[in-house]
């Protein structure tokens, strides 16, 4: 089964199901298949689930929207766009003068920052 077969069955289970606790036991053996060569998300290996679910939008992005290229998409009917991805700006600043660098635009599903710049 693939990932996004495995997702459309959870997601009809948390709308149908009236089970506490949902089994991913077909979804992870779908990511362990679909990323055998990479050696990620295997049986029995744990991963990031922040990777594993930036993963996840980058499959959906990859079926529903292929024609499009991830970067860039804007496909009305790409879920994972239009709920999830951010355009954020790099730019670099000048400690000395002030003086800035173009802003560089971009389109992540989740942004990684380092947790002692949050304080």
């Amino acid at each position: 089964m693939c990932v996004s077969v495995c997702l459309q069955s959870i997601f009809a289970q948390f709308q149908f199901s009236s089970e506490r606790v949902l089994p991913s036991d077909a979804l992870r053996s779908a990511l362990a298949k679909t990323f055998q060569d990479e050696q990620r998300f295997q049986l029995g290996i744990m991963d990031d689930a922040a990777e594993c679910f930036e993963d996840l939008l980058m499959r959906i992005h990859f079926h529903i929207s292929a024609e499009s290229r991830e970067d860039i998409c804007t496909a009305k009917h790409c879920i994972p766009h239009q709920k999830f991805a951010m355009t954020l700006f790099e730019q670099c600043v000048c400690n000395s003068c002030g003086a800035t660098s173009d802003p560089l635009p971009f389109i992540q599903m989740v942004h990684y920052i380092s947790t002692t710049s949050l304080w």
